[in-house]
């Protein structure tokens, strides 16, 4: 992480490294980043040091990353993305749902579509090249993912009629021709815009597993379309209606 280089607490000997020290770092970063985001960083820190320690003969007498309290991560958010509000997003992004995106907004609002229907993460979306789409045998292949393992997504039959309103191009070439940061910007303009409180894009991914849930009640086969490695991860994404459970009880 460029973060962690950048920081001339690293750019000393590991050997000299104590609790002291991670817990002042952890304070400073605690101004500037989530609490989420410092424990994801110190989780690096820690298998590093254990690594040097267990596995380099790093002459280190413990690990400090230990020996210190973790910030307490914020509640997982609940935010769920309704048909109105899809509908709203993809309106003030300028694409109406039936035709081929032309501009970076409607991409956006295409990716976002299909994000719902997929569980895809942002990052995941951007990187499929036209090579990893297998139209004919409803899947498309991840060849790298967040957790750093390959996956292949199933597709739905309205994700098979959204990519089927695009024309198909060079194997090498990008399926969503947008960045992720143009993506997220182009985003959080329109949810601004139209005065759609606290959505972030990243809520497609809690509302299509918790969708795909309805289909997918067996734990092991949801997971393996959502890339989650544990069940207390696909929990966080999974947030239905208390009404939703309701119609399974009568």
């Amino acid at each position: 992480m460029e973060s962690l280089k950048k920081d001339l607490l690293f750019h000393r000997s590991v050997t000299s490294l104590t609790n002291q020290h991670m817990a002042q770092w952890r304070d400073k970063r605690l101004l500037e980043v989530s609490a989420s985001t410092v424990n994801r960083e110190l989780n690096l820190i820690s298998a590093v040091l254990t690594t040097a320690l267990k596995e380099w003969g790093v002459a280190l007498t413990g690990n400090p990353v230990r020996s210190i309290k973790r910030p307490a991560n914020p509640k997982s958010r609940s935010r769920r993305v309704s048909r109105e509000e899809q509908d709203i997003i993809a309106k003030h992004l300028g694409w109406d749902g039936c035709s081929e995106p032309r501009t970076s907004s409607q991409w956006t609002a295409f990716a976002f579509f299909l994000a719902i229907e997929t569980a895809m993460r942002r990052g995941e979306l951007t990187s499929i090249r036209w090579q990893d789409v297998h139209l004919e045998r409803s899947y498309i292949h991840l060849e790298t993912t967040k957790n750093g393992e390959e996956r292949d997504v199933p597709l739905s039959s309205k994700a098979k009629k959204l990519l089927r309103l695009l024309s198909a191009k060079a194997r090498h070439e990008p399926l969503i021709p947008v960045s992720p940061d143009v993506l997220t910007s182009l985003f959080h303009r329109a949810t601004r815009q139209a005065g759609l409180i606290d959505l972030r894009f990243h809520d497609s991914r809690r509302e299509a597993t918790t969708q795909l849930s309805k289909k997918l009640s067996n734990v092991l086969e949801l997971s393996a379309v959502t890339g989650h490695k544990s069940l207390n991860m696909l929990k966080i994404y999974y947030k239905p209606h208390a009404s939703e459970l309701a119609k399974k009880l009568e």
